[in-house]
């Protein structure tokens, strides 16, 4: 698995949830490779959703704010001659094969593939709701119960990073570049919407007096930003455009359990709510581990077609050797959600070597000191209902070898590649037919 760039050691330190600021600093130069300043002192966690901070913007001056540039926008935009105008009302015809349209199916033409994408349009936009002032958003939360709700904000014209250091006379060298990857956030939340049926995805646009103090009610200070709610609780909130697309996706999965492709997490990563369920989770692992590693071997077997070899199936440990993970975090830990992802990603791959759960400990203080955890993410590792090891930090990596450096220390080897058994069924055959040419 390629570890994406992030700071060598995230961690958040329990009952504060911030990034150090060490690690912020390396988070926010990621983004901007190109730009070397120093990151300022003002740039401190938000004290409530840990978040990157800018200066807050009052009621009337994120209202002004927005204003201001819209009209600027609409002003400098060129007004259509009228044979431009003849040629905007000409019907547009659908995209060929292997341009930018609709991507075919198999015995699909191009004209079904664009109608197909029309008709997905119209389920997604359904799926999207607008909300434009603080009644329908109470109306809307109340609406959702205990479902996850996804609250896009945005304003036609503007389009932040959330850092401190952007000033207006950036916008000012190049509006239509700076409004670029703004353009992209709409087309991300539909298609996450189309995955995530069991999610509620609300839209909010500052552009009107109700939907600016709907904003300023939520504590929204940069345009565009993502808050996730759950029964009228702000749970995570992501500042500005830079990695918004990521965000949006880890948030999903980590708050909702859903991913594209129709991936549960709950059916790879156990749930653990208490001391009770954590005990349960480590004292039944030879059972589910072989429950595991056979519905492992037979979803390889399904897939392959006809039975493969013995060793082209996953490779598994005994059920008394396989490892379980446990991921200790917290709901507001912007590195947990960050690691989230390849923890679902290393439970699907790691059948039948290593299981996982999470144990979300946000008011079970009691538990965390028991566990000895005073930073986030703590993986705890068990064997045999034994704790033999921990890692704490959100690299993807040094997670990843940690858990086959443990196995190995007890003689276990990894799983190959997921692709590893398909390949090496593909090459027999095709030394075959070499054979026979010669």
């Amino acid at each position: 698995m390629v570890d994406r760039a992030r700071s060598p050691q995230r961690h958040a330190r329990v009952g504060t949830h911030s990034l150090s600021q060490e690690a912020l600093t390396q988070t926010l130069r990621r983004f901007l490779a190109v730009d070397k300043r120093p990151i300022s002192p003002g740039n401190q966690p938000h004290e409530n959703n840990k978040h990157t901070a800018v200066p807050a913007l009052r009621h009337d001056a994120l209202r002004n704010h927005v204003v201001a540039r819209s009209t600027t926008q609409q002003q400098q935009q060129p007004q259509p001659q009228p044979q431009q105008q003849q040629q905007q009302q000409q019907p547009t015809t659908p995209p060929e094969a292997g341009g930018g349209g609709a991507r075919l199916r198999p015995g699909e033409t191009a004209e079904q593939a664009a109608e197909r994408r029309a008709r997905e349009s119209l389920r997604v936009e359904e799926r999207v709701d607008d909300v434009a002032s603080v009644a329908s958003w109470r109306a809307a939360l109340r609406d959702a119960g205990d479902r996850l709700v996804v609250l896009e904000v945005e304003a036609e014209g503007v389009c932040q990073t959330g850092l401190e250091e952007e000033a207006d006379v950036n916008w000012e060298l190049d509006k239509k570049a700076a409004l670029v990857p703004c353009a992209r956030i709409k087309p991300t939340l539909q298609r996450t919407a189309r995955e995530c049926p069991d999610v509620v995805f609300l839209s909010l646009s500052v552009e009107t007096d109700e939907a600016t103090a709907l904003a300023a009610e939520l504590g929204v200070e940069v345009l565009p930003s993502l808050q996730f709610w759950r029964r009228g609780k702000l749970l995570w909130e992501h500042r500005g455009v830079l990695a918004l697309e990521q965000d949006l996706g880890e948030g999903v999965l980590y708050f909702g359990g859903a991913a594209r492709g129709g991936v549960d997490a709950r059916e790879h990563v156990a749930e653990l709510r208490s001391r009770a369920e954590l005990e349960a989770f480590v004292a039944n692992a030879a059972v589910d581990a072989a429950a595991d590693a056979a519905g492992a071997k037979d979803a390889a077997a399904a897939d392959a077609g006809p039975p493969a070899a013995p060793d082209a199936l996953p490779a598994s440990a005994p059920p008394d050797q396989v490892l379980s993970v446990v991921d200790v975090c917290t709901a507001g830990a912007s590195p947990c959600i960050h690691v989230y992802p390849a923890v679902v990603a290393l439970a699907r791959s790691f059948k039948g070597y290593a299981r996982f759960g999470r144990l979300l400990a946000d008011d079970q203080p009691e538990l965390l000191r028991a566990l000895g955890v005073v930073e986030v993410p703590t993986f705890i590792f068990y064997r045999g209902g034994e704790e033999v090891a921990r890692h704490v930090g959100s690299s993807r990596g040094d997670l990843m070898g940690r858990i086959m450096e443990v196995q190995a220390e007890y003689g276990v080897r990894p799983p190959p590649p997921p692709s590893a058994a398909a390949g090496a069924k593909r090459r027999v055959p095709e030394r075959r037919a070499i054979k026979r040419r010669v």
